[in-house]
């Protein structure tokens, strides 16, 4: 079971490369930009990951066949588009468990609720 998983895993990111590369140069190299980004920032689970991939690149061909520019894909700031789709993606992610416990954290603090604080 695991074999067969791992294969189909392998197909999967083989027709995610081979639909990346078949885009226009501007919206491929923006896809492998992110590809990239998100190797470092999300899951490492391909169960993640994959899926991730693959709705960017059908994002990317979508508005490429509507020759919508990069920038009203992804905005002014990149890399809050790519936090977002990571976090619709990966709520299992290790990262993203961390970023709540420390708002949580912060905001107990700030309220005078955590452990040693003084309601003051």
């Amino acid at each position: 079971m695991f074999l067969s998983r791992m294969i189909e895993e392998k197909r999967q990111y083989k027709r995610f490369r081979a639909r990346t590369r078949a885009l226009p140069p501007n919206y491929r190299t923006t896809v492998e930009a992110l590809e990239h980004y998100v190797y470092y920032f999300a899951s490492a689970r391909s169960t993640n990951l994959l899926p991730l991939l693959d709705n960017l690149t059908e994002l990317f061909e979508e508005a490429a066949a509507n020759d919508m520019p990069v920038r009203s894909i992804v905005g002014e700031d990149p890399i809050e588009f790519i936090e977002e789709l990571i976090r619709n993606y990966a709520p299992g992610e290790w990262i993203l468990k961390e970023r709540a416990r420390l708002t949580s954290a912060i905001d107990s603090a700030a309220h005078g609720t955590g452990p040693g604080s003084d309601p003051r």
